[in-house]
């Protein structure tokens, strides 16, 4: 094996690790096979090594490469489109480098379509590194790019078709029989790349503002469903109210009947009676309306779980009904959803809530079991397949705590996911 030969199999490690970081930047990595995934790279590093040393040839390369990274893709959860977009873009930085450097290190005729000696121990080593220091720069893009996956197709083409047309150009102007000028290749290949690199911005810029976008109309919807269940709840309360209020003529009238003997329309009075009238017992009876029947509309019907409810508050409290409600919803729509699935694995659950006032401050702490569950930073990021609208109910909590300078603390101990708001009231 020729010393370039071997200077290019061992650096290749970092080529790799270079291609697996960039692949990163456009897909999630969480509930992936990393033994499959392990392999694939491993196998890629493989063939590389042997295309190199066996098939030398650039244009033969540059489509093993594309190939090998879309197939590459296919470790990580994603649409036809960000593969694509991925393997374009990823490819699109390698390629740069390496005709950067070849016009540097060489001084002859760069060809692309025939078997020739361009890569120099020096050319291999530069793009190695430059290659690995770009994709740990790029690396910090990530979060934009992962986000959001449901692109318009006619904005993904006109994205995607840059990076496209950009290696179409540099092959074709390489191949130009009166371009020998390495000044030349310099100049058009970093245009090209200034051009990919806008396109990259304004792609991560769009992606940006569409996932705040459906963020924003995730959230309405959210809030528009406990604003709906906090009518049926007002709905509720008034039917009971009025049926208090009438409850002395009610008994006038079932004594009326039951005096002139009218059993029959005494039952079904009476039935009548009960049946508008919720017997159901009740976990929270603090007395103050809203919260009392937010708890108990969530916790109503909560099976196989140990549920404890503590609540001490006035009952007027002076926070809008609309974010308690939004509040109280969110959090214990997460603690029944995390509970569901400890139900589901066969496992004992629990549920505490402890609500209190005091000195000017509401104090909620919810407790519950919990799986499948990761916290970064103090944010909750739910590792089940299905994501979309899971975690936005926090961000609409602390939106809300917000306006009433409150904080929001969640930690998670032995199995037990706990979550303390704390709100100061005007």
């Amino acid at each position: 094996m020729r010393l370039v030969h071997s200077v290019f199999v061992i650096t290749n490690t970092l080529g790799v690790i270079s291609i697996f970081k960039l692949i990163s930047i456009f897909f999630e990595r969480q509930d992936i096979n990393k033994k499959i995934e392990f392999i694939s790279y491993s196998l890629y590093f493989v063939l590389s090594s042997l295309v190199f040393i066996f098939l030398p040839i650039p244009l033969l390369m540059l489509f093993f490469h594309i190939i090998s990274i879309f197939a590459l893709t296919f470790n990580y959860e994603g649409t036809i489109k960000s593969r694509i977009t991925a393997t374009i873009y990823v490819y699109l930085i390698i390629f740069a480098v390496e005709i950067i450097f070849m016009s540097l290190f060489d001084h002859r005729k760069i060809f692309v379509f025939k078997a020739q000696e361009l890569h120099s121990i020096y050319l291999i080593i530069c793009v190695r590194a430059v290659v690995y220091i770009v994709s740990l720069i790029l690396s910090g893009k990530k979060n934009n790019l992962i986000k959001y996956k449901n692109i318009s197709i006619g904005y993904w083409t006109g994205v995607i078709s840059i990076p496209i047309a950009s290696l179409f150009v540099i092959i074709m102007f390489l191949n130009i029989a009166n371009v020998t000028e390495h000044k030349q290749i310099l100049f058009v290949v970093s245009a090209l790349i200034m051009i990919n690199l806008v396109s990259f911005q304004l792609y991560n810029y769009t992606l940006t503002m569409l996932q705040e976008k459906n963020k924003k109309i995730i959230l309405q919807k959210q809030n528009s469903s406990y604003l709906q269940q906090l009518r049926i709840i007002q709905a509720d309360n008034a039917k009971m109210s009025l049926i208090r209020h009438d409850i002395k003529n009610h008994l006038f009238a079932l004594k009326s009947l039951y005096e002139k003997g009218d059993i029959d329309s005494f039952k079904d009075y009476f039935n009548c009676i009960l049946s508008n009238i919720d017997m159901e017992e009740k976990l929270c009876n603090s007395g103050n309306i809203i919260v009392d029947s937010m708890i108990n509309y969530k916790l109503k019907g909560v099976a196989n779980t140990d549920i404890s409810v503590d609540v001490c508050i006035p009952e007027k409290l002076d926070i809008s009904d609309m974010d308690i409600t939004v509040i109280l919803g969110n959090l214990l729509d997460n603690a029944l959803r995390a509970i569901k699935e400890v139900n589901e694995h066969g496992e004992e659950s629990m549920l505490h809530l402890n609500l209190n006032y005091t000195k000017g401050r509401l104090i909620l702490r919810i407790e519950n079991s919990y799986l499948n569950v990761n916290l970064v930073q103090g944010n909750f990021l739910t590792t089940k397949k299905d994501k979309k609208g899971h975690g936005l109910g926090l961000e609409s909590v602390k939106e809300v705590l917000s306006k009433y300078d409150g904080v929001l603390q969640i930690t998670c101990d032995k199995g037990v996911f706990i979550v303390e708001a704390v709100l100061y009231c005007r």
